[in-house]
């Protein structure tokens, strides 16, 4: 007479299977993951060779920026077939581009789903941006670095502020338990670099908390400033290595020489002055200093990330019609963003307007 299995036989059955099971799943859901992005990889090298094809029976420009051949394109040309083509891992259609640009002799392609990273930008070029939960604001590039961006706001943020104040300093000393007594004035320089413009930064990331959508958020570097100007482009290496002494040596003689181009009252006027006395080659592009104005005895610019060794306890910032100045890091002086972001941020290119003084106007 045959037997049946006993429950506990049936239950120790139903045990291996389902460990079986929990081994087995995710091995078999890997390998299908791993097919899915390996047939993604061999679509996007069949796409790649169809623009190296179209490169080699067309002459593409020999940029070394990137620019873009769209799917369309090379369907509507036969080097694709004319039809959808599915990406395996998201079964949807892929509507992308391959972006090339001209390196080591040689096209380089690759392909995004992005079609904006082959857009390339200018120095001064402004553009709308989303930073972040619908919020947009106007940026200048500073930039172009491939897949990404480097801009400065069109406008200052907020209030005035302090650099870096003693408050501030203080408490980093207290912080991090150094004795500054015996500092020369070379380490106290040094200190204060260490720290950083504290205050401004953290102001400027308490205005900024919901820019979800930037990479770096920051103030201007004293370097990617002075880059803007034609008097920058003249300098030799070594001088670009010690621009704060290059530039403070010019500007002293300028003040020894022309104290009176410093006592002009409005943007147009000051920028006239130092264009007629030859200095015209330091004044920054007017879209760095755009909606900076005089206001009776005061004056408006923003700050730069920049301390002075020659002169402790002051720092530079950009001043009201172009020039980039020195005061006490204590001062009250406006931030102006600095944001790194990629491309795809980018909600429209917009006509830069005519610069007005709109002071005496």
């Amino acid at each position: 007479m045959k037997k049946g299995f006993t429950l506990v036989e049936l239950l120790t059955v139903l045990l291996v299977l389902a460990a079986i099971g929990l081994i087995t799943i995710p091995i078999v859901n890997k390998s299908i993951n791993q097919g899915k992005e390996g047939a993604l990889q061999e679509t996007i090298s069949n796409i790649e060779h169809a623009a190296l094809t179209y490169s080699i029976e067309h002459q593409l420009d020999m940029d070394v920026n990137y620019n873009a051949l769209t799917l369309d394109e090379l369907k509507n040309k036969g080097y694709l077939e004319n039809e959808d083509i599915i990406n395996p891992v998201t079964n949807e259609i892929m509507t992308g581009c391959v972006l090339y640009k001209w390196e080591n002799n040689q096209y380089n392609f690759k392909y995004s789903d992005d079609c904006k990273e082959a857009i390339s930008y200018n120095a001064g070029d402004l553009l709308e941006i989303e930073v972040g939960n619908n919020e947009k604001h106007n940026f200048y590039v500073l930039k172009d670095n491939g897949s990404t961006l480097t801009l400065i706001m069109d406008r200052n943020l907020g209030d005035n502020v302090a650099l870096l104040t003693q408050e501030d300093i203080q408490s980093y000393i207290e912080d991090n338990n150094i004795d500054t007594s015996s500092f020369t004035e070379d380490e106290i320089f040094e200190l204060y670099n260490d720290i950083g413009p504290v205050t401004a930064s953290n102001y400027l990331n308490s205005l900024t908390t919901n820019w979800k959508n930037i990479k770096e958020k920051r103030l201007p570097t004293l370097t990617e400033i002075f880059e803007q100007t034609i008097w920058y482009q003249g300098l030799t290496k070594t001088e670009k290595d010690n621009l704060e002494t290059t530039y403070l040596n010019k500007i002293m003689s300028i003040v020894t020489d022309n104290e009176e181009l410093f006592m002009c009252e409005s943007n147009a006027e000051c920028r006239l002055g130092f264009t007629n006395a030859g200095y015209g080659d330091l004044l920054l592009p007017t879209w760095l200093d755009i909606n900076l104005y005089t206001s009776g005895d005061d004056y408006e610019g923003y700050w730069i990330n920049g301390f002075m060794s020659t002169q402790l306890s002051n720092a530079f910032f950009v001043y009201y019609f172009g020039l980039v100045n020195g005061g006490d890091m204590s001062s009250n002086i406006a931030v102006r963003p600095v944001i790194t972001i990629n491309k795809s941020y980018v909600i429209d290119k917009l006509e830069a307007p005519v610069y007005v003084d709109e002071i005496n106007n």
